[in-house]
């Protein structure tokens, strides 16, 4: 029944809208976002886009709303629809940026700091609590922000290693 939902422009634009307020008032990481746009520009902008959008149906993917630009807000000009695994992709992508992992750290409270300590990324120089003991070292701190970076840093020692041995 769920292609019965999104077969229409206008009963894909009301739950797209729906899921974006949703998201806006809920999420944390969606703060300081804007919703720069009134649902009825919001609803013709869906119509535009519905050759696209059945288009990416026919692929037997779902037609996601984008933000061109994830740290500008819901604007006409900032939106485009892409594959909701495209979606995926590039919010994951954009999450693993130095930029996005300075931002949650950047939230990082006093309390939290003085329970756990912060240690700086070897890797990307980002601050970071030191908790998890599963990625910490032989001598119990933790030397990179996140997974990424510890991959980095493993591959930067292999080639540095080549070139000593």
């Amino acid at each position: 029944m769920r292609r019965d939902r999104l077969k229409t422009p206008a009963s894909f634009a009301s739950r797209k809208w729906g899921s974006i307020k949703q998201r806006l008032q809920r999420d944390k990481c969606y703060a300081n976002i804007l919703l720069g746009i009134e649902r009825e520009a919001f609803d013709l902008w869906i119509l535009d886009n519905w050759p696209l959008i059945k288009e990416i149906k026919s692929l037997n993917q779902i037609p996601s709303v984008d933000r061109i630009d994830p740290r500008k807000g819901y604007y006409i000009a900032n939106l485009r629809i892409i594959s909701f695994a495209e979606n995926t992709r590039l919010g994951q992508l954009n999450a693993n940026t130095p930029i996005a992992r300075q931002k949650r750290n950047d939230t990082i409270t006093a309390q939290k700091q003085a329970q756990y300590g912060v240690n700086t990324c070897t890797a990307c120089g980002i601050k970071f609590l030191k908790r998890t003991k599963e990625s910490w070292n032989n001598y119990g701190t933790r030397k990179t922000c996140s997974k990424v970076c510890k991959h980095k840093q493993i591959q930067i020692r292999k080639r540095e290693l080549k070139h000593h041995g």
